[in-house]
């Protein structure tokens, strides 16, 4: 029998697993039921007490002793955080030997489970970055990472800061047996690079909830932009679908009534989510969205000295035409220059559309705005220039694994990979994947490739990247120690990236390995979250500048 992927035999039942001899994802357990109480044996007030009685009263009598109910207080709360996986760091003790992870019941993949409906989302704006944790302000303009150059000839070593090296973060290049996974996005960048006309090199980056901030693909673009130009924002989702949804260097603004359908739930019927994987439909005259560049912050120097996202030369609306689709118009800086049906002609299935809008290259902003009467669908919109460099779309779904990725309609979403061309296509899991209980090993590894080969036939000229998951800590014997789960997963996401063509960069090792969480976390600044999973966005901006390391050596070593 195959043993569990996260814990020792020790913490494991195999009775609880939903199917005996099939490895999973995480550890199971059977836990005792609660012995009931007696029964009282009384048949009226006058009635001899019971044993039982007799023991809960004086067991009463004891609990109204101060100290005791205090002590008693205090276990209920320590016990609290036994009660549900989730809650594991917070555990005082854990048991089954060093490393060993508390079990958990074998319930079928949690998080994905189809939920079909809408959400309706209030008023929001981009205005401020949410908090990760003690960012002590350590920003993009400070790299902890010095890359080595973009030319063979004058090729650098890369230097890592002291903070990283204080917490055991490592240069790792990225992998790539085949030789060729990664040479058009190092053919891209070297026209890029040269200067070619319209030579824009662009990026998908997939992933969960750290890129739904943009920290750490903010950093990729910045640093990308910096070195081969600013080719433009790139995707941003039509509304803020999460309450965490943020994009760096760049304006965002949308208003109440808009309805959400999510590859995440809540989903919709046709499994129609575009590029970004959320698909939003304004029912109603006056539902709207603004997006433009980036506005300096008064009073803020670093804000006003930065150039990013400060420039766009056009606007890309991507929708949703479908029979009965309604309109709506485009206004660039407050002034209309476009009305747009959304009605799919008719016989014609629903499919991807673009609306462009030019502008000269500069400070702009764009507002969609729906007309009503009929539903009008999108899914975002692209901020770019006609100018040679680099464009990072940051792809992020809150509570996002590889294997959702597979809910959008195969087609549809081709159709929106090919529509952006991108260069390459960055896929980076696994903080989820390593929550799901009973998740069969061989299934992971089965639907993650199903994923990739998806994302090669779709666009079989970019190139294909999978960054492996971060290191998380659990208390263990010897402290906060590395989940059993994560190496295991690094291993299987390696070992289908390869099977299908892609590079691999280890971000568990880059981090530090075994136990890299547990150093972040107890760092200054931190580097870590006390949630023992997700970087500070100090500990982001760090991810980012070991990847763009990374990829960067790749280019300068493609001859």
């Amino acid at each position: 029998m195959t043993a569990s992927l996260a814990d020792p035999p020790s913490t494991r039942s195999v009775a609880a697993s939903p199917e005996a001899g099939v490895a999973t994802l995480a550890s199971v357990a059977s836990f005792p039921a609660t012995p009931e109480e007696g029964e009282c044996a009384c048949a009226d007030d006058h009635a001899r007490p019971s044993v039982a009685e007799v023991i809960r009263a004086r067991a009463a009598r004891v609990i109204a002793i101060k100290p005791v109910r205090a002590a008693l207080s205090f276990l209920a709360i320590a016990l609290v955080p036994y009660l549900h996986p989730r809650l594991a760091s917070l555990r005082l003790l854990t048991f089954g030997g060093p490393g060993a992870q508390p079990a958990a019941i074998a319930d079928g993949p949690t998080g994905i489970v189809p939920e079909y409906g809408e959400l309706t989302l209030a008023e929001a704006r981009n205005d401020e970055p949410p908090i990760l944790d003690d960012h002590d302000g350590h920003g993009d303009d400070a790299p902890m990472v010095v890359a080595a150059a973009a030319s063979a000839q004058a090729k650098q070593p890369v230097v890592l800061s002291d903070l990283a090296k204080a917490v055991g973060a490592n240069h790792r290049v990225v992998e790539d047996p085949s030789g060729g996974a990664m040479r058009a996005f190092h053919a891209s960048l070297e026209l890029t690079e040269r200067g070619a006309p319209k030579a824009i090199t662009r990026v998908a980056h997939y992933g969960d909830s750290l890129l739904v901030s943009d920290f750490m693909s903010s950093t990729l673009r910045r640093r990308f932009q910096q070195r081969f130009g600013d080719a433009g924002h790139g995707f941003v989702l039509m509304a803020k679908p999460w309450a965490w949804y943020f994009h760096q260097d760049v304006s965002h603004w949308s208003s109440d009534g808009w309805k959400v359908h999510r590859i995440v739930n809540p989903r919709i019927g046709d499994e129609l989510y575009g590029y970004g994987g959320a698909t939003f439909r304004a029912l109603e005259g006056g539902v709207k969205a603004g997006f433009g560049t980036a506005k300096p912050v008064p009073g803020d120097p670093k804000s006003e000295k930065e150039a990013f996202g400060r420039r766009v030369s056009r606007f890309e609306v991507h929708y949703l035409e479908q029979p009965d689709g309604g309109s709506f118009d485009l206004l660039l800086d407050g002034k209309k220059v476009q009305t747009v049906s959304t009605r799919a002609k008719p016989g014609e299935p629903k499919r991807l559309a673009i609306a462009r809008v030019p502008a000269e290259d500069g400070e702009h902003a764009l507002e969609v705005r729906a007309h009503g009467g009929s539903e009008a669908r999108f899914f975002g919109v692209t901020l770019e220039r006609d100018v040679p460099g680099v464009v990072w779309d940051a792809l992020g779904v809150n509570g996002g694994r590889a294997r959702i990725l597979d809910v959008n309609d195969a087609g549809h979403w081709a159709e929106s990979l090919r529509a952006r061309a991108p260069a390459l296509v960055i896929l980076q899991y696994g903080t989820n994947e390593s929550e799901d209980t009973g998740y069969p090993e061989a299934q992971y590894e089965a639907t993650l490739e199903t994923v990739l080969r998806r994302v090669r036939s779709a666009v079989p000229e970019s190139s294909c990247l999978v960054v492996g998951a971060m290191d998380r800590a659990g208390y263990g014997v010897g402290g906060l120690e590395t989940r059993p789960i994560i190496p295991k997963l690094v291993a299987m996401q390696r070992k289908v990236a390869f099977k299908v063509g892609c590079a691999f960069w280890d971000a568990y090792l880059a981090m530090g390995g075994s136990g890299s969480m547990g150093r972040w976390s107890r760092a200054t600044p931190k580097l870590g979250g006390g949630d023992l999973t997700h970087p500070t966005s100090t500990g982001a901006t760090l991810l980012g500048d070991l990847l763009y390391a990374a990829l960067l050596e790749g280019y300068a070593e493609r001859r």
